[in-house]
């Protein structure tokens, strides 16, 4: 039984994955605003090709969906009633997460890849996990923590806002969904391209 038991939670290794489907509860406190909240992410992803986050609240209203691929980041805030496209770049994830990173950092965090970029450093720990990832320059730390069977934890830390991410469940098949990794905007939304 104890055998049986062990197996069962054993963290799954996210390294070898090439795509997946993740359901995750994530907790952010923004600094800058005073404020924090809740949002309840869809994530699905191809390993550094492309990527679908969609937001809703823990009521379940839609709050925001993006898309990034290697060459642009589309999201829609529908509260806003707002839709931006552009290229990757680190300001386009603070109307989606409130920290300034680049979005494909999405990727690594993801799939448990070392980002190795400028002056990151990342650190494994004893058993090989990838346990964190700090840039100086960028003022970004990442840490991976509690890994049971397909769940996980991990934050990211900037000293605009701390993004506490709990991914809860994992599928490795992408979800069934026609036009996954596209996104235009809606009827009526205000579109804003970001700036190059």
């Amino acid at each position: 039984m104890l055998t049986l038991s062990a197996c069962q939670t054993r963290p799954l290794k996210y390294d070898h994955i090439q795509e997946g489907h993740w359901e995750a509860r994530v907790l952010v406190r923004d600094q800058q605003e005073q404020r924090s909240f809740i949002v309840n992410l869809t994530i699905n992803a191809v390993r550094n090709e492309k990527m679908r986050l969609d937001a809703v609240s823990t009521l379940g209203a839609h709050l925001a969906s993006l898309v990034l691929t290697e060459e642009e980041v589309r999201y829609l805030v529908s509260s806003e009633r707002r839709f931006y496209f552009g290229a990757p770049r680190p300001e386009s994830m603070i109307p989606v997460l409130s920290v300034s990173m680049s979005p494909n950092y999405l990727h690594n965090i993801l799939f448990e890849q070392p980002i190795s970029e400028g002056d990151w450093v990342c650190e494994r720990d004893k058993g090989g996990w990838l346990s964190s990832c700090q840039s100086s320059e960028e003022g970004l730390a990442i840490h991976w923590q509690e890994r049971t069977a397909a769940s996980r934890r991990f934050t990211i830390e900037h000293e605009r806002a701390q993004v506490q991410v709990n991914l809860t469940s994992f599928q490795a098949q992408l979800e069934s969904r026609p036009e996954l990794f596209e996104l235009s905007a809606p009827e009526g939304f205000r579109q804003f391209r970001l700036r190059e």
